[in-house]
C-alpha cells in the first residue's frame, strides 16, 4: 500500500510538472503569435541580417537549398526533422533528465523558461522576414508549401506559429542546443552522445534547406541559450543565498 502511494505520488508530480510545462509553451506560443510587426520593418531588419552575412561570407543559404531542392523524399526529411524533432527531442530530454537527475532537471528546466522570454524579446524588438517568404529574386523557396512533410508535421501551417516574422533569434537552434548541454553529461551510450552532439548541426541544415532561418538567426539561438543558461545560474545562486541562515 505504500508503495502504490510513493508511485502515485511520483505520478501526480510528473503529471503536474508536466502540465506545468505545457501551459508555459502555449502562453509563449500566443505571447509569440500576438506580437506585432509590420512587414517593412522585417524586411528592413532581414536585409540587415543578410547584409552582415555577406560581410561575413555566410550568406550561402539559397545555394545550400539548392543542393536539395531536386530530391523530394530528402527535402520532406528536413521538413519532418525542423517540425517534428524541434518538439520531440526536448520533449525526451525533460523525461531522461526528471528520471535520472531531479536536481539537473529543475536547473535546465529554468533555462528553457528563460530561453522562451529571451525569444521573445528577440522577436519583439527585431522582427525578421525568413528567406522563405522574400522576393522571388533571391531563389528560396518554402519547401513547407511545396513540399511539406508529414501531414502537419514540417507542414507550411507549421511555420511561424501565427508570427511568419519570429525569426531571430532561432529557438530551433537555441533548444537543440539546450539538449545537448542538458543531456550530455547523463546519457552514456556512445552513439547517443554522438547523436546529441550532431542534432544542432543537423538542425541548422533543417532550418537553412526549409528556408526558415538565416543562418546568423541560429549564432542568435545559440547565443539565446548562453543567455538564458545565465540568468538561471544567477537565479540559483540568488535562491540560494536566500535560502541560508
Amino acid at each position: 500500500m505504500e508503495v502504490d502511494r510513493m508511485l502515485t505520488g511520483r505520478a501526480r508530480r510528473a503529471l503536474v510538472e508536466a502540465a506545468v510545462l505545457y501551459a508555459v509553451y502555449l502562453v509563449y506560443r500566443s505571447a509569440r503569435a500576438h506580437l506585432r510587426a509590420t512587414p517593412h520593418a522585417a524586411l528592413h531588419n532581414a536585409r540587415q541580417v543578410i547584409g552582415m552575412e555577406r560581410t561575413a561570407h555566410l550568406f550561402h543559404e539559397a545555394r545550400v537549398q539548392s543542393w536539395f531542392l531536386h530530391w523530394s523524399p530528402i527535402v520532406r526529411a528536413w521538413d519532418v526533422y525542423y517540425g517534428g524533432l524541434h518538439f520531440a527531442v526536448p520533449i525526451v530530454a525533460f523525461i531522461v533528465l526528471w528520471r535520472r537527475d531531479r536536481a539537473r532537471y529543475r536547473f535546465f528546466r529554468n533555462v528553457f523558461g528563460w530561453m522562451l522570454l529571451l525569444g521573445l524579446v528577440g522577436f519583439a524588438v527585431y522582427p525578421v522576414t525568413p528567406p522563405r517568404l522574400l522576393a522571388p529574386s533571391y531563389r528560396f523557396v518554402d519547401t513547407g508549401r511545396t513540399v511539406g512533410g508529414i501531414g502537419a508535421v514540417g507542414g507550411a501551417e507549421g511555420n511561424g506559429g501565427g508570427n511568419p516574422y519570429a525569426a531571430m533569434p532561432s529557438l530551433h537552434l537555441g533548444w537543440s542546443t539546450w539538449c545537448v548541454v542538458a543531456l550530455l553529461p547523463v546519457v552514456r551510450r556512445r552513439w547517443l552522445r554522438v547523436a546529441l552532439v550532431l542534432h544542432p548541426l543537423l538542425m541548422l541544415t533543417a532550418v537553412v534547406v526549409t528556408a526558415n532561418h538565416y543562418i546568423l538567426d541560429g549564432v542568435g539561438g545559440v547565443l539565446a541559450f548562453a543567455g538564458a543558461f545565465a540568468l538561471a545560474a544567477a537565479a540559483s545562486r540568488i535562491a540560494t543565498r536566500l535560502r541560508s541562515p
